[in-house]
């Protein structure tokens, strides 16, 4: 698991999606240029390393997102996150006895390493292992390191 939301309570997209003005007004609005300017935002928080947030990046984060359609298949798929749906979760997490290994950012703008830390104690046969200079996105900010802690963990 990499810097997952933390439980119990839904993402804030969630929360906007279920909202019956903007769930269903957003879809439209969300053209390309206000679609580049959402994900510099999100990333410019999401990334330790400035220099990774790209016009690359941008366009290849937005692509998925281009027709009204899969906006609103976007929406869909956030409207069902609730509260409740992640109580349903986080009740079950304990009973998980598979080794998990939880990869964190230290300098996640997102979550806190608190919420890492509440996820190790419910699941039972999971390591923790931070990463410093790191945000929310290991997977990009350290990808060297993640691949050799997931390598280690396989491997082990």
């Amino acid at each position: 698991m990499i810097n997952p939301y933390g439980f119990p309570s839904p993402p804030v997209a969630a929360e906007v999606a279920r909202s019956r003005i903007l769930g269903t007004l957003l879809p439209y609005l969300l053209n390309k240029p206000v679609l580049r300017r959402c994900a510099r935002a999100l990333f410019s928080r999401s990334l330790h390393d400035p220099r990774l947030l790209t016009d690359v990046l941008v366009e290849r984060v937005i692509t998925p997102f281009a027709t009204l359609r899969q906006r609103r298949d976007l929406f869909r798929f956030l409207q069902g996150i609730s509260t409740e749906t992640m109580r349903e979760i986080d009740a079950l997490l304990p009973r998980i006895q598979q080794p998990v290994l939880i990869l964190w950012g230290e300098n996640d703008r997102w979550l806190t390493i608190d919420h890492a830390h509440r996820l190790r104690q419910r699941l039972p046969n999971s390591q923790l292992t931070t990463l410093s200079d790191c945000g929310h996105l290991p997977q990009m900010d350290k990808p060297k390191e993640v691949a050799e802690a997931v390598s280690r963990f396989v491997l082990t």
